[in-house]
């Protein structure tokens, strides 16, 4: 069995450089520990993470994966930037959508891999494929804005949606597998929606999803009593 081995805050923090230049990206220094279905997570003070050829950001996230080419990449978010870096992060690409984020400390960015394909959202703006290397990021055809996004059998899964204009906070969507681009629903039931909310009612208004993640075949919704599957 292994053994639980505790780790102070001295063995971590070995000090914040509080006079940071102009052109660097730095660390989240506030709002930084991300609660995520499985762990938590926690940016390390002001690191220093890259040069830019603009003012100091604040990082709110990042998705480390092997792309399609072979190659590590990681994306890093910020609130209106988002860049790509290489596997040891000595080359900085800026790939921020046409029309950029709009986000800030309270978003939550979530990122998956369907079918090859990097997907990412902050859950407030749109959601972005990275389709081209070191292309911009794209809005994904055809997708609802949700919260939250993960991969499951090759297929798009989102929840807490907004449709039509509308707030659907428990409502769960799956598109076509192997094509995260097509949610249509019909009789070919290669797309499909579920609702945990009685949208006509109002019943069951608990049933609000804040998290969702992925494991095998199946996919898990974390709502404010519940767990889903």
């Amino acid at each position: 069995m292994d053994e639980i081995v505790p780790v102070t805050v001295n063995d971590v923090d070995v000090g914040i450089n509080s006079t940071l230049p102009p052109n660097k990206v730095t660390w989240s220094t506030g709002r930084n520990v991300r609660f995520t279905p499985g762990y938590v997570s926690k940016t390390l003070g002001q690191s220093l993470l890259g040069t830019l050829p603009i003012a100091s950001l604040p990082i709110r996230e990042m998705f480390t994966f092997m792309g399609y080419d072979g190659n590590m990449y990681t994306i890093v978010c910020c609130d209106a930037h988002v860049y790509a870096t290489n596997g040891v992060f000595d080359t900085f690409t800026e790939i921020t959508a046409a029309t950029p984020p709009t986000s800030g400390a309270d978003e939550k960015w979530c990122f998956d891999i369907v079918a090859g394909l990097p997907i990412l959202t902050n859950g407030k703006d749109a959601i972005w494929e990275w389709a081209s290397y070191p292309a911009l990021l794209t809005v994904l055809s055809n997708a609802s804005l949700a919260k939250n996004i993960s991969s499951c059998m090759h297929r798009l899964v989102s929840s807490n949606l907004y449709d039509g204009g509308y707030h659907y906070p428990g409502r769960i969507k799956w598109t076509e597998s192997g094509n995260p681009a097509n949610s249509t629903i019909d009789t070919t039931k290669k797309a499909g929606r579920h609702d945990l909310i009685n949208y006509e009612t109002g019943k069951d208004t608990q049933h609000n999803i804040l998290a969702q993640i992925t494991d095998g075949s199946k996919t898990y919704f974390f709502t404010e009593r519940n767990l889903w599957g």
